[in-house]
């Protein structure tokens, strides 16, 4: 329980740091004023979406987690099963909205929140962030398929190393502006997360399929032996 519970926590920890980073090193980087503009994009395009992916990944790990009526042999091939279709079925939820928030952005972002954000430069930084929501359900996905396969240090490993990317990423792109930063941000998710998600596929559970099947070829062999 130590060891389980202190590698997710570990985990939890560091993207409640990577959710809080940004905040920090803008502040620094480009002051108050851009802070606030930074604040209110990212509040008003990933609020929704954001809080949908966050429940997503509870109900995913319950999900990945349940191996009631699978067969021994069977578990892997069953889990890759239920995590691509819960990944397909999230995305297809996150996708339609956030494109929709993209493109009626420049129409109800002054309407609804007043012109003065758009004066003040927080359309272009309002949509970038927006488009960044398009693969973060994967990267949810993947830590939830890390921890229901004990794959803690890897989740852990993953989210430390993104969070030291992010932070390097934005510390860089704040020279050029806030809207530098918000394309910096939108570009390293767009990368990291599917690039991280097809390395579990192809790495990950593609090993551990084998080692199943090779405990299962062995015993086999066993129990032939014995009869």
């Amino acid at each position: 329980m130590l060891r389980f519970g202190s590698q997710v926590g570990l985990s939890d920890f560091s993207i409640a740091l990577r959710q809080n980073i940004d905040y920090l090193l803008i502040g620094y980087f480009l002051g108050v004023e851009a802070l606030g503009i930074y604040y209110f994009a990212f509040n008003t395009s990933l609020g929704i979406s954001l809080g949908i992916i966050q429940s997503y990944g509870t109900a995913l790990y319950s999900h990945l987690c349940d191996k009631s009526n699978q067969a021994w042999d069977k578990m892997e091939e069953e889990l890759q099963k239920r995590y691509v279709h819960s990944l397909k079925l999230i995305l297809k939820i996150t996708i339609p909205v956030i494109a929709l928030q993209s493109i009626l952005a420049p129409v109800y972002l002054p309407f609804v929140y007043g012109s003065h954000w758009i004066e003040a430069g927080a359309l272009p930084v309002f949509i970038l962030l927006c488009l960044s929501g398009l693969v973060r359900p994967i990267g949810e996905a993947t830590s939830q398929l890390l921890i229901s396969i004990d794959e803690n240090k890897l989740n852990l490993s993953f989210n430390l190393g993104f969070t030291l990317l992010l932070a390097i990423t934005i510390s860089i792109c704040s020279q050029w502006g806030l809207t530098a930063v918000a394309l910096g941000i939108l570009i390293i998710h767009l990368i990291a997360m599917p690039a991280f998600n097809l390395y579990i596929h192809h790495f990950i559970l593609s090993s551990r399929k084998g080692a199943k099947q090779d405990q299962l070829k062995g015993f086999n062999q066993e129990v032939h032996h014995d009869a």
